[in-house]
């Protein structure tokens, strides 16, 4: 993934820049698309790259297979994580998450559809959203990260119905009991707790 090079870079330098932010460049999340043809991965400069798996993954694959098709800048800061939903990609970072449409994107128009940010206890405070998890039966969809709450938006409306406090310190993951439906979160507060 590329990112932006400042105006004032000479042309000589712009290839070390460029390398330089590879070396120091974190994935930390991905998503496949609906179809299972493209994957998406987000890193700590808030970009998404969109890569194509049979091309990168082909016996024939050259070096230019490999890179993205579509690069965008879709955050401030870094892409913590994302999820695919059959229409979308949501994305998170630091205090909102934002949905893009995979049509729009593969067609390298990639507009933000909306972006909401769950009610925080103080305006000042902005935590990161480390985790996402779609709810499918209750088409919403639970958020988490360094405000040590879950919340749970409706996908229709997009409301915030419910946030769920229990965690004392950030909470990194979250994973669904579909029979249930129960939710279970995982955080730095060495706890695992399920949610009804």
């Amino acid at each position: 993934m590329e990112r932006a090079v400042p105006h004032a870079v000479p042309l000589g330098q712009i290839e070390v820049f460029q390398a330089l932010q590879r070396l120091h460049m974190t994935i930390f999340s991905q998503s496949v698309s609906p179809c299972g043809k493209f994957l998406a991965a987000g890193n700590n400069y808030g970009q998404i790259a969109i890569f194509s798996l049979s091309a990168a993954l082909s016996s024939e694959a050259k070096e230019e297979s490999k890179k993205p098709v579509v690069t965008f800048q879709a955050h401030d800061g870094p892409v913590y994580c994302m999820v695919s939903t059959d229409r979308h990609l949501l994305s998170a970072g630091d205090g909102e998450v934002k949905a893009w449409l995979w049509a729009e994107i593969l067609k390298k128009g990639c507009k933000e559809l909306w972006r909401r940010q769950p009610p925080y206890r103080t305006s000042l405070e902005v935590p990161e959203i480390n985790a996402l998890l779609l709810v499918p039966k209750e088409n919403s969809l639970i958020l988490a990260g360094g405000d040590c709450q879950l919340h749970t938006m409706d996908l229709e409306t997009g409301t915030f119905t419910r946030a769920l406090r229990g965690h004392t310190d950030y909470i990194h993951c979250l994973a669904l009991r579909e029979r249930s439906p129960e939710v279970l979160s995982g955080g730095e507060d060495g706890t695992v707790r399920l949610w009804g």
